[in-house]
Order: C-alpha cells, then sequence, then structure tokens
C-alpha cells in the first residue's frame, strides 16, 4: 500500500524551490523610430545586460537593431518580469538620454512581447545572433 502524504510532509520534502525561466522578450522603440544607430548599440546592449545581471537575472542574448531590442534571459523565481523590465526601460532610457544630446525625444514603446522560451530554443537564439552580426544595420551606418 502506498502511503500518501499530507501538505504539511510535502511542503518538508520540497524545501527547497527551484525554478529557472527563459524569456524571449521583445520590445522597441516608440513609433518604432531608428533611434539605436550602431555606435550606440554596443555600449546599449551592454549596459542592459549589466542591469539584467544586477537584478539577478542571467542574460543569455542582448541586442537589436535600430528600433527594436531583442533579449533573451533566465528570471530568477523572486523577481517579477514586470519588475525587470520597467527597471530595466527606465535605466536604459535614463543612460542613453546622458549618451547623446539628440535623443531628447527618446522613449521605449509601452509593453513588449514575451515568449517563455523552452531550453531547445537556445539553439535558435544563437541563429537570431549570428544573423544579428551578419545584418547590415537599417539604420545606414556601419
Amino acid at each position: 500500500m502506498q502511503k500518501i502524504l499530507q501538505p504539511c510532509q510535502w511542503h518538508d520534502r520540497m524545501s527547497h524551490t527551484y525554478t529557472k525561466v527563459a524569456v524571449h522578450a521583445l520590445f522597441a522603440t516608440k513609433g518604432r523610430q531608428p533611434w539605436l544607430t550602431s555606435a550606440l548599440r554596443t555600449d546599449l546592449f551592454a549596459y542592459m545586460a549589466g542591469i539584467i545581471k544586477r537584478l539577478g537575472a542571467r542574460p543569455i542574448i542582448v541586442g537589436g537593431y535600430s528600433e527594436h531590442v531583442h533579449l533573451i534571459f533566465v528570471l530568477p523565481a523572486p523577481l517579477p518580469l514586470a519588475d525587470l523590465m520597467e527597471k530595466l526601460k527606465a535605466n536604459s532610457s535614463r543612460w542613453l538620454h546622458q549618451q547623446t544630446r539628440t535623443s531628447r525625444g527618446f522613449a521605449w514603446q509601452k509593453g513588449l512581447h514575451r515568449v517563455q522560451c523552452e531550453r531547445v530554443e537556445f539553439g535558435a537564439s544563437q541563429k537570431i545572433r549570428r544573423r544579428a552580426r551578419t545584418t547590415p544595420s537599417q539604420d545606414g551606418v556601419s
């Protein structure tokens, strides 16, 4: 006869929670305006990866084009996605305004598109990274 665990016994056996959620988030500049020149993107993406790390998540890919950003990161259980994205957008927007005087009208578009990634999708993310490196920039700057 199999013993059925009562709720308190089950909790005692599962005292440590381990959650690993990989998220692919995509968001754009307001009006999809091409604010992110190739000169800014390298430093901006590195800055964004640093924000993600400081918030306790693990960045896998931070990249994009002149008018949108792709992020793939592992989100820890205690950190809500909305909190991470709010802090990421606010701080990266502030950074961008400090870097250039021409960014006066810059803003991120409200909202984002996000997909929970399965482990097998990380192979596809390598294609995104390679394509971002090999695709000519859309802002006319190399």
